[in-house]
């Protein structure tokens, strides 16, 4: 998913940063979001000055903890002398998107690598929630529209799957057809995606 940054000013927006780091207080920032939630990740990239692609969403007991949590691997620096076992980052949607070493972790190994290709980073709230179940459903739904470049459900893939469109749209309706949505909280998704599509980028 890629959108010009108006569009993502229009949404909920937890906090922004510039290579890593954001202007001002960030405790400030995430005072608000001690609470479960889902969040989404938007990011453009450094030769890029137009388009902004949605990198991750996730479902947490704790939106404000996670983020802190995930700003702090996007400065962690991994140390290159220790011994590591190679793996593959494979997103939910079949697309091979790197390779990390199993030490140290790869949420470490993800934000460091988010950390060399995106210079701006946007968190958005994409809906305060305490129910566990219902926070499952509003992130697959969220990461599933949005094609988030990196999201992981569960196990990950261990190597690429070269999923045509046409064969991830069936898989979306598929994973669709078994979510358990509240009415109201996917009216709010579709508008959010309806607005989507209205300022979508070519």
């Amino acid at each position: 998913m890629k959108v010009d940054k108006g569009f993502i000013e229009k949404h909920n927006i937890i906090i922004e940063l510039e290579n890593g780091k954001c202007e001002g207080n960030l405790e400030e920032y995430l005072e608000d979001y001690k609470m479960g939630g889902v969040w989404a990740l938007f990011g453009k990239e450094f030769d890029n000055n137009d388009q902004w692609f949605c990198l991750q969403v996730a479902k947490t007991e704790n939106i404000a903890g996670e983020i802190k949590r995930d700003i702090s691997c996007l400065k962690s620096e991994i140390d290159p002398e220790k011994e590591k076992i190679e793996k593959n980052y494979v997103n939910q949607f079949g697309k091979h998107m790197f390779s990390y070493n199993e030490y140290p972790s790869s949420r470490e190994y993800l934000y460091s690598e988010i950390a060399k290709i995106y210079k701006y980073l946007i968190f958005i709230c994409v809906s305060k929630e305490n129910d566990a179940a219902k926070r499952s459903a509003i992130e697959t739904y969220f990461a599933w529209m949005a094609r988030a470049l990196y999201w992981r459900n569960g196990r990950a893939y261990k190597k690429e799957k070269n999923y045509s469109k046409d064969a991830l749209d069936k898989i979306q309706s598929s994973k669709f057809m078994n979510i358990n949505l509240d009415v109201t909280v996917q009216k709010n998704l579709d508008s959010f995606f309806e607005e989507f599509s209205n300022n979508k980028m070519d």
